[in-house]
């Protein structure tokens, strides 16, 4: 990151950190997009679904009563464009599980200690924006379709990210808390 030459945005991500082969199989997906297309920001930010964007963050105990009362399992699908960018889509039949957790939260705004991100949250995970005047991915690339991703077990967790605002892809993150979620197996 550039030494003060640089608009550098702080914002406090409340997302599902997956687990090892989870991760593995969207940092894969994220790799395609950058060997196969040429989408330089599928390298950008990190690997991890976002469900919302917070102005503040909340305490280690709200954090634990949120993921001990969160029981949907994590599915995503896809990969499947939104507007430039490529996201690795939630199921639609959780959105209203996702509704639930995220009304909850302090929504980040241009005049809260933490500002919206460089992506849309809620969506899935974000896997790479789609390079200005490029038609290289289209809406239902079939050669980068997957089968599923489900997990039932997983980390909700306060990521903080610090990016570089516009098209430099710049950023670093840090993992400020979390709590185990989802139904285990018996």
């Amino acid at each position: 990151m550039g030494l003060g030459t640089s608009d550098t945005a702080s914002s406090l991500a409340f997302v599902i950190i997956p687990p090892g082969n989870i991760a593995k199989n969207i940092a894969d997906i994220r790799m395609r997009l950058w060997t196969l297309r040429g989408a330089a920001s599928a390298r950008a930010y990190f690997d991890f679904p976002v469900l919302a964007w917070m102005g503040s963050p909340i305490d280690g105990a709200a954090l634990a009563g949120i993921a001990s009362r969160t029981t949907m399992p994590l599915e995503l699908a896809g990969p499947e464009r939104h507007n430039d960018d490529i996201f690795m889509r939630f199921n639609e039949r959780h959105a209203d599980d996702i509704a639930n957790i995220t009304t909850r939260l302090p929504p980040a705004s241009e005049h809260s200690e933490y500002v919206p991100g460089p992506f849309e949250a809620g969506l899935g995970c974000f896997c790479a924006r789609i390079p200005f005047g490029s038609d290289n991915i289209k809406k239902d690339d079939s050669s980068m379709l997957i089968e599923k991703i489900r997990a039932t077990t997983f980390l909700l967790a306060l990521v903080e990210l610090r990016w570089i605002r516009g098209s430099d892809f710049s950023s670093s993150w840090a993992t400020l808390s979390s709590a185990r979620s989802g139904r285990r197996r018996s």
